[in-house]
């Protein structure tokens, strides 16, 4: 992405068109390009500014801001582009399933990256099998080995008597049960 000293000291170039730009913002005498969407998700201010009949706002395609600083602004546009996004912060236990879902039928990489970290930093012997099952449907393989890594830690016989465990793929059910003997291994010799 092209870097621009104009408008753009760190994170996300407003400097020129990007994918979808459909509006463009000016404050001293510099233009932000940006998607009216994202402010308009963001700020009810933006919303009403950029959607309401009656404001002059509602169908230009670009705005003059005066009296705004450059700098500030921009700042201001980088943490409404992050916030959409989020970095994984509004991923939980509620949504994770149906971002994945989402994620994968709309091949947004980012947002299902974002929810392999929720649910690697989320795997506890009480809730991985649950997890693995999830990693398995969208072969999420880094949540497969943190649930495999957390799993192996439970005794044979509670992974034998466990419905979830019985539940995996064989291939899966394998690499626990690999864990499990290295971690045995370990353990005895340690």
């Amino acid at each position: 992405m092209a870097q621009s000293k104009s408008n753009n000291d760190e994170g996300y170039d407003f400097s020129c068109p990007q994918h979808f730009s459909d509006l463009v913002l000016v404050f001293e005498n510099t233009k932000f390009h940006v998607r009216k969407c994202i402010p308009s998700m963001s700020s009810p201010v933006f919303e009403k500014m950029l959607s309401s009949v009656g404001f002059r706002e509602k169908d230009a395609k670009q705005i003059d801001l005066p009296g705004k600083k450059r700098v500030e602004f921009g700042a201001f546009l980088r943490v409404i582009y992050a916030d959409v996004i989020s970095q994984g912060k509004q991923i939980n236990e509620e949504n994770y399933e149906f971002l994945l879902r989402l994620a994968e039928e709309y091949q947004v990489s980012q947002v299902k990256h974002l929810c392999c970290k929720f649910l690697i930093s989320s795997v506890e012997e009480s809730n991985c099998f649950g997890i693995y099952k999830v990693a398995e449907s969208y072969n999420l393989e880094d949540v497969k080995e943190k649930c495999a890594e957390v799993a192996s830690l439970k005794p044979c016989r509670i992974l034998e008597s466990s419905e979830e465990f019985g539940g995996l793929k064989a291939e899966n059910q394998k690499m626990v049960y690999a864990k499990r003997a290295r971690y045995l291994e370990r353990n005895a010799y340690a």
